[in-house]
């Protein structure tokens, strides 16, 4: 997310994000962001990019280094990263 909110203002991924507004529908990954009022506030929290990943280390210290896993158990890459943040779940 803090990638998305660092890239220029016509980037169409941005563009989108910055429309979404509180309340955040259920399952959402602004759930997850830092405190903030407004999309503009988050973007500008997200320019800093060392403290941007602190606080995303912190919401996911365990998950952070987490492989997915298929059904026979073979460890494949992460599915879905987010700023070094793995958020996918082990399959099975």
């Amino acid at each position: 997310m803090g990638h998305i909110l660092r890239k220029e203002d016509s980037f169409l991924a941005r563009k989108m994000l910055m429309r979404m507004q509180k309340p955040y529908e259920e399952g959402s990954i602004l759930l997850d962001a830092p405190q903030h009022d407004t999309m503009n506030e988050l973007a500008e929290l997200a320019k800093d990019k060392e403290k941007w990943q602190g606080t995303a280390n912190a919401i996911c210290p365990a998950k952070r280094l987490n492989t997915a896993v298929c059904k026979k158990g073979v460890h494949a890459p992460p599915l879905h990263l987010v700023d070094g943040c793995n958020w996918s779940a082990p399959a099975g």
